[in-house]
C-alpha cells in the first residue's frame, strides 16, 4: 500500500470522526461530530487501529496521533511504517528508516478547521441511532452518508459512529466507502489512552 493512500486512510478515519432523514437529525450529527472534534483537539493524543477490506484484501494499520501535525502510521499487513513531523517524511522498510524526497506534512492541513466545516456541510441521510456499549462506556450511535476529498482523492462514505456519552470522543467508527475505484469497509477503534511519543528518527 503506497504512502498516499495510507495518510488518505489515517485522514479519513480522523476526518469522518457524520426511510429518509430529517433536517433535524442532520442536524443532530453535524453538532456531534464538531463537539466530538473539539474534544479530539482538547485530549491532544491518540491511536486507531484500523482493518480495511478491498477486492484486493484485508489491510491492518495502526495511526497514532499527536495533534495537530504528528503522525505515525505503520502497515500491519505490508511491514511498512512513516513518520509524518513538521518538516520531514521517513519510510521504515527492513529495519532502517529512510528520510522521504516529498514532505507529507502538508497532509495536516486536511484537518484544518475549513476542512471540518466543508465535511460538515457534505452529511446527509443522518440517523440517531440511540446507545450502546462500547467496551464498557456508554456510547451515542449516529449513521449518515458524507463526501470529501482528502489530498486530492475523493471519497463517498456510508459512516457509522459510536461517540462516547460523557466525553464526546469518537471510541468507533465503522465506513463503507468509495474512493480512487475501489469500495471499502474500514472498522476504526480508538484509543485515547494511549502513551504516544513521535519524533523524527535518528
Amino acid at each position: 500500500m503506497s504512502l498516499v493512500r495510507l495518510l488518505s486512510m489515517a485522514a479519513l478515519a480522523l476526518l469522518l470522526s457524520a426511510g429518509a432523514a430529517t433536517a433535524g437529525e442532520d442536524d443532530e450529527v453535524r453538532a456531534a461530530i464538531t463537539r466530538s472534534h473539539a474534544a479530539m483537539v482538547a485530549k491532544g493524543a491518540f491511536r486507531v487501529d484500523s482493518t480495511t477490506e478491498t477486492s484486493g484484501g484485508t489491510q491492518k494499520s495502526v495511526v497514532e496521533a499527536i495533534w495537530p501535525d504528528r503522525f505515525r502510521i505503520r502497515s500491519i499487513t505490508q511491514g511498512t511504517e512513516f513518520i509524518v513531523v513538521p518538516g520531514g517524511t521517513w519510510m521504515n522498510s527492513g529495519g532502517s528508516w529512510t528520510r522521504m524526497p516529498v514532505d507529507m506534512s502538508a497532509m495536516t492541513q486536511s484537518f484544518s478547521e475549513q476542512a471540518l466545516r466543508e465535511g460538515l456541510a457534505t452529511i446527509a441521510n443522518a440517523k440517531v441511532l440511540g446507545t450502546e456499549d462500547v467496551g464498557g462506556r456508554k456510547a451515542r450511535v449516529y449513521a449518515y452518508d458524507q463526501t470529501g476529498t482528502i489530498m486530492g482523492i475523493r471519497s463517498e462514505s456510508r459512516v457509522k459512529a459510536w461517540i462516547d456519552d460523557a466525553t464526546d470522543l469518537v471510541l468507533r467508527m465503522e465506513v463503507d466507502g468509495k474512493a480512487m475505484g475501489q469500495t471499502s469497509r474500514s472498522i476504526n477503534v480508538y484509543d485515547w489512552n494511549a502513551d504516544i511519543v513521535i519524533d523524527a528518527p535518528k
